[in-house]
C-alpha cells in the first residue's frame, strides 16, 4: 500500500471513527438516524470509488485488546490494513473469502491469519472486529466477545475448538 492509500484510508478512518455507546444490531437504524450528523454519511457515499467504513472496535475495552494483539504480528497487521483499504475502494471479494453469519454479519480471511469482522449496513461497512488465526485463540475469543455484544450475530460453521 503507498502513500497515497495510507493517506487516504486515515483520513477515511478519521473521519468514521465515532465513539458508540454499546451497539446491539437490532438497534443500528435507530443509532444512524440519530447520529447521522456524527457520522455525516452522506458526504462519505458522495466520494467517488470510497466506500464508506465505520469502525465499531472501540465499544468494547476487550475489542480493542484482542485487535491490538492481532496487529503485533507485522504481516498480519499489514494484512488486516490492506483488507480494510479494499473495503474502503468497494471490493467485496477480498483475501481469502467471506464467511457470512447472521443478520449482515461475517468476516474476511487473510492468508496471513488476519481477520476482519464487519456488519453491513446498507452501503455502510461497520468493522466490528479484528482478530487473527495465530496463536492464543485470538480469532474465538474474538467472535466469542462479538456474539455476547451484538445479539443477533450467531457465527455459523464455528471455528475448531470454538
Amino acid at each position: 500500500m503507498g502513500i497515497k492509500h495510507s493517506l487516504l484510508l486515515l483520513l477515511l478512518v478519521e473521519h468514521l471513527i465515532i465513539p458508540f455507546e454499546q451497539v446491539h444490531a437490532a438497534d443500528f437504524d435507530k443509532i444512524l438516524a440519530k447520529r447521522s450528523g456524527e457520522i455525516n454519511l452522506t458526504s462519505c457515499t458522495k466520494s467517488p470509488g470510497v466506500f464508506p467504513i465505520v469502525s465499531l472496535i472501540n465499544v468494547d475495552k476487550q475489542l480493542v485488546r484482542y485487535a491490538q494483539e492481532a496487529g503485533q504480528d507485522q504481516r498480519t497487521q499489514k494484512e488486516l490494513d490492506e483488507m480494510v483499504f479494499k473495503l474502503s475502494e468497494g471490493h467485496k471479494n477480498i483475501g481469502l473469502g467471506y464467511h457470512p453469519a447472521s443478520d449482515g454479519y461475517g468476516y474476511y480471511r487473510g492468508s496471513h491469519g488476519g481477520r476482519l469482522f464487519i456488519k453491513r449496513h446498507g452501503n455502510v461497512v461497520f468493522v466490528i472486529g479484528k482478530a487473527t488465526k495465530k496463536g492464543r485463540d485470538n480469532e474465538n475469543k474474538v467472535m466469542r466477545r462479538l456474539e455476547r455484544i451484538y445479539e443477533d450475530l450467531e457465527f455459523k460453521g464455528r471455528v475448531q475448538g470454538y
